[in-house]
């Protein structure tokens, strides 16, 4: 009955620190068939202590066999109730052991779990307010990690998909430097972003950028960033211009001024690489009518 699971639950998660690594991997065999029968029974409340507990005792874990088995719950767990795990995942950041991106690792390597990842990910970096220079938001910053650190997991469905929506993760960089603070949170950005490149086998971008100040990004020199990453854009993939002007432009409309002035500044840049294709020229009405909206907008 399910009324006996959860204090199962709590008996096996003991076995992950027994010394013997066999009756530690047997107790986490046992765990894991367990939740792959039950945890969608289980509230999102319990849910959610489970795996918080799990994040906090697994980094005590020193047999690696067994830590890969306490990892492999939380996918079963991430399979059941998505939202509570990955919202543990990320409260534990934006300082991530090495256990925490491990457990990022094996949800990633589950086709199912990947784009919800990446999609949640993506989400929080576009929808969130992403703080003040003294008091910038956690989460943003744990998000922007996260996602950098999908992009160095070797796994051809990542590669596929980064391939798919490159313009949209492009354009989700773009809008995350123009709401970066300079300090630690530019080189946390600048990190991700570097990994995104590579990638998506964007190696020739990523040289250009290397030793460049997108790193050292300041409030001041944002913008000059942006345009930047957006020249290399268009130099280098021309016929993708449409999908990022598309993905960018709604975000005019935004309330956090980082977006609207990385939107603007990347619109701008897509007017100036050239008329080489029909749409530019639609393209430069659409920008002038959005500036000239947005220009009457009390919050631009």
């Amino acid at each position: 009955p399910l009324a006996v699971v959860p204090p199962l639950i709590q008996h096996l998660m003991i076995s992950m620190h027994d010394r013997d690594s066999r009756a530690a991997l047997t107790g986490m065999d046992a765990l894991n068939l367990i939740l792959n029968a039950w945890c969608e029974q289980l509230s999102k409340d319990r849910a959610s202590t489970l795996v918080a507990t799990i994040f906090e005792e697994v980094q005590r874990v020193s047999h690696s066999s067994v830590r890969q088995q306490v990892l492999a719950c939380v996918k079963v767990l991430a399979m059941h109730h998505f939202d509570v795990t990955v919202s543990e995942l990320l409260d534990v950041g934006p300082e991530f052991g090495p256990a925490t991106l491990g457990a990022l690792q094996v949800m990633a390597k589950e086709k199912t779990l990947l784009l919800r990842l990446l999609n949640h990910f993506t989400d929080t970096l576009n929808n969130s307010d992403p703080g003040t220079d003294k008091r910038p938001n956690k989460l943003v910053l744990s998000a922007t990690i996260a996602l950098g650190h999908l992009f160095t997991i070797s796994d051809s469905s990542i590669a596929l998909v980064v391939k798919k929506y490159f313009p949209q993760l492009f354009g989700t960089f773009l809008l995350r430097i123009g709401t970066t603070v300079e300090g630690l949170s530019a080189q946390q950005t600048s990190g991700a972003f570097m990994n995104f490149l590579h990638a998506s086998q964007n190696n020739s971008m990523a040289i250009a950028l290397e030793g460049s100040q997108m790193s050292k990004v300041t409030a001041a020199s944002y913008d000059e960033v942006i345009t930047q990453l957006t020249a290399l854009f268009c130099r280098h993939h021309e016929s993708k211009r449409e999908f990022l002007f598309n993905f960018i432009h709604p975000f005019l409309a935004r309330p956090f001024d980082g977006h609207r002035v990385a939107t603007a500044t990347t619109l701008a840049q897509l007017v100036a690489s050239g008329q080489r294709s029909p749409w530019i020229a639609n393209l430069e009405v659409t920008v002038a009518e959005s500036l000239l909206k947005y220009s009457e907008d009390p919050l631009a």
